[in-house]
């Protein structure tokens, strides 16, 4: 049996120096470059010619920018009507407004006027808020406006806000606890 093992140990040790791997002394470090490449979430595009929306990561908006040919309030609604592009949905973003379920968005003095569809109004849960959350944060950054009001084929809409449900006019600080931890 002590043969046997000793023989294993010659042949092992054999191979081992066949390979060319000889041993070192003390550990070396190895340089291993980290490729630098930007997020397919966030293009780095700036000015006029792009639209800022937002998205939901887990529980949370993230701002997005996205190429526009114009970086007006109706484009930020398309962009955000439509949902999440691939790569966004790749990098692990979505949207918790239902498909074209923003009909339009006007401004009116100082207050964004958006009508939404019954398929924005019948959202559930907590993705009833994070839409919300998501339609105010992109339209008072396309608009410039701090308010918003939600309305369905002109009536007013009741949404869920961090405080309760509202039926008046909302800001951003209404949803401060999925507010984006950092915009682009």
């Amino acid at each position: 049996m002590i043969r046997r093992s000793a023989l294993v140990t010659v042949v092992v040790a054999a191979l081992l120096a066949a390979c060319g791997v000889s041993p070192q002394r003390a550990p070396v470090a190895i340089d291993v470059p980290v490729p630098t490449q930007a997020s397919p979430a966030s293009p780095s595009t700036s000015g006029p010619g792009a639209t800022t929306l937002y998205l939901v990561r887990d529980d949370r908006l993230e701002a997005v920018r996205r190429p526009s040919t114009s970086a007006t309030l109706e484009d930020a609604v398309e962009a955000l009507s439509a949902g999440p592009s691939r790569d966004e949905t790749r990098a692990g973003l979505r949207s918790a407004v239902a498909v074209d379920s923003v009909r339009s968005a006007e401004t009116d003095d100082e207050v964004v006027v958006v009508d939404v569809s019954h398929d924005f109004v019948e959202t559930s849960g907590s993705d009833q808020l994070l839409a919300v959350a998501q339609l105010v944060w992109t339209v008072t950054e396309a608009s410039g406006r701090p308010e918003v009001r939600l309305t369905s084929g002109g009536d007013p809409v009741e949404v869920p806000t961090d405080r309760g449900l509202s039926s008046g006019d909302v800001a951003r600080d209404d949803y401060a606890s999925v507010a984006p931890t950092a915009d682009p």
